[in-house]
């Protein structure tokens, strides 16, 4: 594979795809060893976080992507709409920002966190957390 091809809309993937968190097919539970796969969804991702069972991905447009468990609204959309997605999910809620670029995407076992760069002097920083709220992992009071 070229190396323009890697940055395009490929991600080298591996472990379980139980819940689909590699994007790959029901039938493909395990991937012992790196393979890489295409997304065509996404074009050029830059980013990628994993969490237990779950995946975030970011584009070079800044657009914030999740796939795979979504037991504790980890994927950003509500539980009883999707329970789990082997196709990346984009997320609306936080669609381009108007003067905020994604600063970083993490995952924790359960949760996903969103951390925004404001652009502008007059802006403030922003962090989005979602999903499970064990031990107060999302810090936000519950």
């Amino acid at each position: 594979m070229e190396e323009d091809e890697v940055n395009s809309s490929h991600i080298f993937v591996w472990g379980s795809n139980r819940n689909g968190q590699l994007s790959l097919d029901d039938e493909t539970m395990l991937v012992p060893d790196p393979i890489a796969i295409r997304l065509d969804q996404i074009s050029r991702i830059r980013v990628v976080a994993c969490g237990q069972a779950h995946a975030l991905l970011v584009s070079a447009l800044g657009v914030v992507f999740t796939m795979g468990d979504n037991t504790f609204g980890q994927l950003g959309v509500p539980r009883n709409q999707v329970r789990s997605s082997r196709q990346p999910i984009k997320m609306k809620q936080l669609a381009l920002k108007e003067n905020f670029s994604v600063a970083e995407v993490n995952c924790a076992e359960n949760s996903s966190f969103a951390s925004f760069k404001a652009l502008a002097k007059e802006e403030s920083d922003e962090l989005y957390s979602w999903g499970s709220t064990q031990d107060g992992v999302l810090g936000q009071g519950n």
